[in-house]
């Protein structure tokens, strides 16, 4: 499985070639299988010819990872070659070609594509390789496809199965970048996102400054955060101002983040405000509700999840209006009355009863005897009348 895992990071293709084991022949998937397959065959490394190394993207990471993993279990699978004239081209498996030169390896284990053109193993490894690619990545294989092998995009767009529309955008996108940042995102210093998102208009607005950016960026690498912050400036700037930005950049980023405020803290006074007003909205919309006689219409099934929700909310409305009746408000003094760590209670009125809960009964009989109204709190928010269906 480790084996597996790794020809997938490595992004290699199973193009009628199954992974080796060293306990068991490897197995030929033959609905993967386009062609004839030679044997494995152990090739000089400095015999390859890496004409297609810049149509992919150096990660690090990735190569550090592949390098301990072919240290401890070996080469698992050979890299692709196809023979073009006296030459034989690595199609695939780049990234294991590096590793094991980093690891001091003179031979790779490779098989040769027969009866396939360079061309179509470009294509097919474009079409079956594990890791997605970058729309810079494809507008590189484009480029090469159609100013080397002469190949049209209505063409391109049919053997890939996209749109002429994805291939002329990833064209686009290659050739508005300037060589040299296109290297500097070959080789890992440049985030293809960044290229792509920043430095592709930058560069359509003035390719010299793009390049002189990238130039005094130098190989350590950047973040897009940082290339937006640089392109961003640039933009709003003037002349003298982007003069400065472009002759040192790191600087730049380096005075900024030390001038950047830190975020403001919420107000806390402001947000409590804004609870409360929300709780006063929240109460007028369900008085508007109740008005409309929406209860009178519900069935008992119906009425009986709104009399556990009234009644949590009214136990949430009473702790909330005895810890505020507990606070100090415009300087005066707490009223201890309705502090319920003072241990005592307000005298009971009469004929209307205030209790610890803040709510104040208005009873007001009709003349069939039934009560009309419901408790209302002090801020004036009339709670939904009781009901001989309301448990």
């Amino acid at each position: 499985m480790d084996a597996r895992r790794d020809a997938a990071e490595d992004g290699r293709e199973t193009i009628g070639i199954s992974w080796s084991s060293p306990t068991r022949p490897a197995r030929r998937d033959r609905r993967q299988r386009p062609c004839a397959v030679d044997p494995v065959m152990e090739i000089e490394i400095v015999h390859l010819d890496r004409r297609h190394a810049g149509l992919r993207i150096a990660d690090p990471a990735r190569l550090a990872h592949l390098v301990g993993s072919l240290a401890r279990h070996g080469q698992q699978s050979p890299v692709l070659l196809v023979k073009v004239e006296d030459r034989t081209v690595l199609v695939d498996g780049y990234l294991r070609v590096t590793a094991l030169t980093d690891l001091g390896r003179d031979l790779v284990d490779a098989v040769v594509l027969d009866h396939v053109d360079e061309v179509g193993a470009l294509l097919l490894r474009h079409r079956l390789q594990a890791r997605r690619s970058t729309a810079l990545e494809d507008g590189w294989l484009l480029i090469e496809l159609l100013e080397v092998h002469h190949r049209t995009q209505a063409d391109l767009a049919t053997v890939l199965q996209k749109s002429t529309s994805w291939v002329s955008r990833r064209l686009a996108l290659a050739r508005a970048l300037p060589a040299l940042v296109q290297e500097a995102v070959r080789v890992g210093s440049m985030p293809p996102h960044a290229a792509m998102k920043f430095l592709v208009p930058l560069a359509r607005a003035n390719a010299a400054d793009c390049e002189a950016v990238v130039v005094a960026l130098g190989h350590q690498r950047v973040t897009t955060r940082e290339i937006e912050r640089l392109y961003l400036a640039w933009r709003r700037g003037d002349p003298e101002q982007r003069a400065r930005i472009i002759s040192n950049p790191r600087l730049f980023l380096k005075v900024e983040a030390e001038l950047e405020v830190p975020p403001v803290a919420p107000d806390e006074t402001s947000a409590l405000v804004d609870d409360l007003e929300g709780v006063a909205g929240l109460c007028r919309r369900a008085r508007k509700r109740l008005r409309t006689g929406v209860l009178e219409r519900a069935s008992a099934s119906e009425r009986a999840p709104v009399a556990a929700a009234w009644r949590e909310t009214r136990e949430a409305l009473r702790t909330l209006a005895a810890r505020m009746d507990a606070e100090e408000f415009d300087g005066r003094p707490r009223d201890t009355h309705r502090d319920p760590a003072a241990g005592q209670r307000r005298p009971q009125p009469s004929p209307d009863r205030e209790d610890v809960e803040g709510v104040t009964e208005h009873r007001q009989e009709d003349p069939r005897g039934a009560n009309t109204r419901g408790p209302t709190l002090r801020s004036g928010i009339e709670a939904p009348a009781p009901s001989d269906a309301d448990p």
